[in-house]
């Protein structure tokens, strides 16, 4: 009994491993997905066309797994094309890879009520010609991304806003991103969220943006431990109320407007 016992706890924990590793594979883009699950990269893959999502979300609870592989655009100035997009979704995960070229490499996007609880982590966004990554909704997390080189979109007009990381919505998380590689001149933002009341934004890098951090008509927002390098603002609270903490700036004009300072900043 004991033997059989055993036998059926070895058998048991050699198959859980597998099923957990379990995904569907994404092996050709521009693609879509509308049943919820577990989908993954297995090689790196191109999108030359310059409208369009090389992958478009239209299924809530949903986890995309880059494994390491690429996710490439055309990098054309005037594409307008997204690399991962959903629009009124909940519960998407996006994960472990490399996006590169896009108008925009990850949206997701939404009202409050529709888009909530994502998750964006560990992606490296190289080139995207307008924003790295938006999440709009509510209690979402972007998180340990690396976000370098970003601009030269034509489709914006002739002086576009970059931004590297924008949120939107309530009680969101953005951490522990690095932001650099914005265009000279024009106007830039690391991280901007407007609206995104309750929100914190915590030990994050930018560096060379025009504004570090931008908290625009927002309220009860956190922006500690970052830091911020060579621009005009670092830390902007515009129409809003928050505090700031535990913040390096270097070669601001402003290090620090609005908001309220609550101690240790540089």
């Amino acid at each position: 009994m004991k033997h059989a016992l055993l036998t059926a706890v070895l058998l048991l924990g050699s198959t859980l491993p597998a099923a957990a590793q379990e995904c569907t594979a994404i092996t050709s883009i521009p693609t879509t997905i509308t049943t919820s699950g577990r989908y993954c990269l297995t090689q790196h893959l191109a999108m030359l066309q310059t409208t369009g999502d090389a992958i478009t979300v239209a299924a809530s609870y949903v986890s995309i797994d880059l494994k390491g592989f690429e996710l490439a655009g055309a990098q054309i100035p005037s594409s307008t094309s997204y690399g991962i997009r959903a629009v009124g979704q909940t519960d998407i995960t996006i994960r472990n890879g490399t996006l590169r070229g896009f108008y925009t490499a990850v949206s997701l996007e939404g009202s409050v009520g529709a888009s909530r609880n994502h998750l964006v982590e560990n992606l490296r966004v190289h080139y995207a010609l307008y924003s790295g990554l938006r999440v709009s909704g509510q209690t979402s997390i972007v998180r340990s991304n690396e976000i370098l080189g970003l601009g030269g979109t034509t489709a914006q007009g002739s002086s576009p806003t970059i931004t590297g990381i924008a949120v939107f919505g309530n009680r969101n998380v953005v951490e522990k991103n690095v932001i650099t590689g914005f265009p000279s001149g024009g106007s830039s933002i690391g991280i901007i969220v407007n609206p995104s009341s309750n929100t914190h934004i915590d030990a994050n890098h930018v560096m060379e943006a025009g504004t570090g951090v931008y908290v625009g008509n927002s309220s009860a927002v956190f922006v500690t431990g970052n830091q911020l390098t060579a621009g005009s603002t670092g830390v902007l609270f515009w129409a809003s109320s928050g505090k700031y903490r535990d913040n390096l700036t270097i070669g601001f004009t402003n290090p620090y407007l609005g908001g309220t300072d609550a101690g240790n900043n540089q």
